[in-house]
């Protein structure tokens, strides 16, 4: 069973020393920055393509250029824009340059799907009606409710995070020991980093065979620090 925000932040009290707390959301002892550095924590975590996160979602095209997405979604997984029945997929994402030599073209007959993301909608260039654009996507919900519903951030001592509980908890743990000034912090960093790989390569179904100081790893965590 996943962990909750309660007990993770129990566990990184325990495990770095500080007062076990007894709430987080809405405490007046400090435990509340549990919160916000467990919310800063899955909206870095969620920039990976975990297969928890990775749903699908459809477009039916009609006349219109410009599509909303599903409701949750974060980023597209790439590659994964496919209309089926056409047999080929979306030219995805089209440069400014070409997104303005296709407009010059509209009304030249072609089956073809050019698109690309603008201000949260995804923008079709010569939409052929009737036919459905399939994707893949990362959702931006990576908490759940007790209940089971999904939501973005923490927002009650229940909540959950729907990733890997040993990853969660090593990434509240550098924050919360950064946060308080705890001189070992970088060594949490680095055995969450060293973790984080781990269960990279486990996620994507690969063998995981790699030295710690050869990983590198994408912003932010390269600034060790998440805003």
């Amino acid at each position: 069973m996943a962990l909750s925000l309660l007990s993770a932040a129990e566990q990184v009290a325990g495990e770095s020393g500080f007062q076990v707390p007894t709430t987080v959301v809405g405490s007046t002892d400090g435990s509340a920055q549990y919160q916000y550095l467990a919310n800063a924590s899955v909206r870095t975590l969620r920039q990976y393509e975990w297969q928890k996160l990775r749903k699908t979602g459809s477009i039916t095209l009609t006349s219109a250029t410009e599509y909303s997405l599903a409701s949750d979604f974060w980023s597209i997984v790439p590659d994964t824009l496919w209309p089926y029945s056409a047999g080929r997929p979306a030219d995805m994402p089209v440069t400014t340059s070409r997104w303005a030599q296709l407009k010059a073209m509209i009304g030249i007959s072609s089956i073809a799907f050019n698109c690309r993301f603008l201000n949260n909608k995804l923008h079709v260039q010569n939409p052929q009606a009737g036919y459905v654009l399939n994707y893949e996507y990362v959702s931006k919900n990576a908490v759940e409710t007790s209940l089971g519903v999904a939501r973005e951030t923490f927002a009650a001592d229940t909540d959950v995070c729907v990733l890997d509980d040993e990853l969660f908890v090593r990434d509240l743990k550098w924050r919360w020991k950064k946060e308080k000034g705890i001189d070992d912090w970088e060594v949490d960093l680095a055995d969450f980093k060293q973790y984080l790989h781990y269960r990279q390569g486990v996620d994507a179904g690969a063998q995981v065979i790699t030295s710690a100081k050869n990983v590198v790893f994408p912003e932010p965590y390269t600034n060790l620090w998440v805003s």
